[in-house]
């Protein structure tokens, strides 16, 4: 009888694809990852001002909730702006400085894309409208309580993004080699929404061990790991 809940158990685990090893290419490409993870920068562009036909002037690297955002717009025939978001119309105050020139001003309150529509005096949005303008929430993601310590076909973590906007989970995986050594390691990883703006990621190690979870939201690192 003991004999058959082992083969059961062992069964069950090569039912699991083998994962094939990282390349030193890609083993390269985690290590600076992580390096950004730990700096707490984010890990891919978030924001890059460069996509927008006028000048935007933040006092952080990237657009966040209650903070103001000042558009200088330096373009002909620019009559009306409009700035929505989930097609709300958000309040803007504008000062002209000559006819092709004026500084835009807005409070964003919540997280997520908000649209930006520029139109002249004939009400003709211009080309590219409307322009995608992200704004984030990054305070605010964080992982609820869980035990460090999880039974290796019930690893999970659940992550709370209410009020952060809609976006996309990155979860990069390390695996401890040594004392105070990890590499990184592919391992399944499925990713579940739940109600409540929550997040589960179920993970499926192929051994016992320690693991150090590194989870972006929106490209921007959260907290712990």
């Amino acid at each position: 009888q003991n004999r058959e809940r082992i083969t059961k158990s062992e069964d069950r685990h090569s039912s699991i694809p083998a994962v094939k090893p990282l390349s030193s290419s890609q083993i390269q490409q985690f290590n600076s990852i992580k390096e950004k993870f730990e700096r707490q920068q984010p890990i891919d562009v978030v924001f890059d001002p460069r996509r927008y036909p006028f000048k935007v002037l933040l006092q952080q690297p990237y657009p966040i909730i209650n903070v103001d955002v000042h558009f200088l717009i330096d373009l002909p025939h620019i009559a009306y702006v409009h700035v929505s978001i989930n097609n709300i119309e958000v309040p803007i105050q504008a000062a002209r400085r000559n006819d092709d020139t004026f500084l835009l001003k807005f409070r964003p309150t919540l997280a997520g894309d908000y649209s930006i529509v520029l139109k002249d005096y004939i009400e003709q949005p211009v080309p590219g409208c409307p322009f995608i303008f992200p704004v984030y929430n990054p305070s605010v993601v964080h992982f609820e309580s869980f035990n460090r310590l999880q039974a290796i076909n019930d690893c999970h973590l659940i992550c709370n993004v209410d009020q952060a906007g809609p976006g996309k989970l990155f979860v990069m995986t390390y695996s401890q080699i040594d004392e105070n050594q990890f590499e990184p390691i592919l391992i399944p990883i499925q990713i579940q929404p739940l109600p409540s703006n929550h997040i589960r990621m179920s993970l499926s190690p192929l051994k016992v061990g320690t693991y150090r979870i590194y989870v972006a939201y929106r490209n921007i690192p959260v907290n712990g790991k």
